[in-house]
């Protein structure tokens, strides 16, 4: 029997209910984790799900790439449906069912009520380490799979709440980190059965046709809610262009080409013209980047709700064998960590050329640092995922040291790191003027200094930005590259490869220093009021010289209180900026592309 109407009071404190459920089930994830990636940078997601597996909502503070990627594997794998015991918990890390790299596990737990299924919980985080080459599953020289870590096919690794030991032992004693990794499951477990717990008092206390009136009414909001955003995207073709600097094997650059066809019916994605697979680990599976796509249009339209009926409207073309197609046996560590942020970042640059007021630059992503060794406390591993500059957006300047667009985490605290790895952390700020000039500017990057107090202790660095900045929009002028020195026998020195290191050995008093890249400009850099031009110079984001070259302002003082008129109107009618020149370059390059 389907009510036909409820009052908004019930329907509020029903789907209230529903949300805390899905934080309930977030907030016990990272409580009881033990991996830093869980417990401190909240590298997870918890996700309700109705009864035909389409998402309800997910937790208020979830990672949104995690978050869609578990929408995308409840669709893609059905198995779930099969389990008729309450307490039945499932785990999977295959990338290519549903997932993006090896290190990202996925739990679920089907909702029971009166013996029928009700619905599905669902969690998903970043793991420490899943065995593989090096620990934390980043390996720049990997090239297939299995040389990334233990693969785990859908299977059911606890049943009324209990642990499996079997299946529990085989993924433990993989693990590089045994103890955290156990305290890590656990904490998936403990954190399904507390949102269980919540949605059973819901079924109890409204019954299953209220709870299923009002999830039918949350999607009719979203289906209404997504209408609205494509009527506000002008209707046609955009299409956008980036490059990653290399495979962690090769260092010759990829392609990314999007191709988006927007209609008030929906909008198609489309990928022809990116580079074919990858010899390293920068392929990426189908399903993360229908995945990806979604975080876009997210990103586009943050009003969005975050029930599943947003992803019907969006359709992508899969590119069989290019770099966004990963297959067995393609190494896939870097399709999380690097590739899927850059897929977001294009797809939102491309909607952003149809949408009034909401475009945005390109951010400079995110750069892993990972040492690991051994110490007087045995072995350790540290990762370090360091924000750079974030783009700007037609509502104003892009954040500094922002995280990438598929994460919403943190910093580990700079006493922590020092406490528990034999490192001592030198410097760590903003690195000024790192973003790109237009009328907003893009974020800052960061700058990170730290030496290595015990040896010996071997580097991981996986990261790109370091040969091409991320791209401005609106005219807007690029972000500055990442860099990485090491200080070794007296002086600085460049790294064996541009981009990604895998195993470089450090000793005892070496120095890393890492300077992430600063994010995309909005709108032309002679937009930008001078007053917001004096106050960067203030702030130490831009020089007097700077001023004068990326914005076209002659500041006649040091402390750039006063500025010369007649030579700043001379300037500024000048309308040809590094950005035109950078699309005149991008213009060459694609002719060179074509060149049979």
């Amino acid at each position: 029997m389907k009510i036909e109407s409820l009052d908004k009071i019930t329907s509020g404190h029903v789907w209230s209910r529903v949300q805390a459920a899905a934080d309930e089930m977030e907030a016990t994830l990272r409580r009881q984790a033990f991996s830093s990636a869980l417990a401190k940078e909240g590298d997870c997601a918890a996700v309700v799900f109705g009864a035909n597996g389409t998402a309800w909502t997910q937790g208020s503070r979830s990672n949104p790439f995690q978050a869609a990627l578990l929408s995308v594997w409840t669709r893609a794998w059905r198995g779930w449906e099969q389990t008729a015991e309450e307490g039945t918990l499932w785990v999977s890390n295959d990338p290519y069912e549903g997932g993006s790299s090896l290190s990202d596990i996925r739990m679920c737990a089907p909702i029971f009520f009166e013996g029928e299924q009700v619905g599905l919980l669902g969690c998903s985080g970043h793991l420490s380490d899943i065995g593989g080459r090096t620990a934390g599953g980043v390996s720049p020289g990997a090239t297939d799979v299995q040389q990334e870590g233990i693969r785990i096919c859908p299977t059911v690794v606890a049943r009324k709440w209990t642990p499996v030991d079997d299946v529990f032992r085989l993924l433990v004693d993989n693990s590089r980190f045994p103890d955290e990794m156990r305290g890590d499951l656990i904490a998936f477990v403990d954190g399904l059965k507390a949102g269980a717990e919540r949605m059973s008092h819901l079924f109890e206390r409204y019954g299953q046709t209220v709870v299923t009136t009002v999830e039918e009414d949350v999607r009719t909001h979203a289906e209404n809610t997504t209408a609205v955003a494509l009527g506000e995207i002008q209707n046609g073709v955009y299409t956008c262009k980036d490059r990653l600097d290399g495979d962690g094997l090769v260092d010759e650059p990829l392609h990314l080409f999007s191709r988006i066809d927007c209609s008030s019916d929906g909008l198609k994605f489309d990928f022809q013209g990116t580079s074919g697979s990858a010899t390293g680990p920068m392929n990426v599976p189908a399903d993360a980047v229908e995945a990806a796509c979604l975080v876009a249009f997210r990103h586009v339209f943050p009003e969005l709700p975050m029930h599943g009926a947003v992803s019907e409207c969006l359709k992508v073309n899969h590119v069989s064998g290019s770099l966004l197609d990963a297959r067995f046996p393609m190494s896939v560590g870097g399709s999380s960590a690097e590739v899927v942020p850059r897929i977001v970042t294009l797809c939102v640059e491309g909607l952003s050329q149809g949408v009034h007021g909401r475009a945005m630059g390109g951010g400079g992503g995110v750069t892993r640092v990972i040492i690991q060794g051994h110490s007087g406390y045995g072995p350790y591993r540290m990762c370090l995922a360091l924000g750079s500059g974030g783009g700007a957006s037609g509502k104003g300047d892009g954040l500094c040291n922002g995280d990438g667009s598929t994460r919403f985490t943190c910093f580990q605290d700079l006493e922590a790191l020092e406490t528990q790895f034999p490192i001592r952390i030198l410097s760590y700020g903003l690195r000024p003027g790192s973003g790109g000039a237009g009328r907003y500017l893009g974020g800052c990057g960061c700058n990170l200094v730290f030496e290595l107090l015990e040896g010996p202790g071997w580097l991981t660095l996986f990261g790109d930005r370091f040969t091409r900045g991320p791209g401005g929009t609106h005219r807007g002028t690029r972000g500055r590259t990442a860099e990485v020195r090491i200080w070794r026998n007296g002086h600085w020195q460049g790294l064996p490869h541009r981009t990604k290191v895998e195993g470089l050995l450090l000793q005892a008093g070496d120095r890393v220093r890492v300077a992430t890249a600063g994010g995309g400009g909005y709108g032309h850099p002679f937009e930008r009021a001078i007053r917001l031009v004096s106050k960067d110079v203030k702030f130490g984001h831009l020089s007097l010289r700077e001023a004068a070259l990326r914005h076209g302002v002659l500041f006649t003082c040091d402390q750039a209180t006063d500025f010369d008129s007649a030579q700043t109107f001379k300037l500024r009618s000048y309308r040809l900026t590094a950005a035109d020149v950078e699309g005149i370059l991008d213009d060459i390059e694609c002719l060179d592309d074509h060149t049979v």
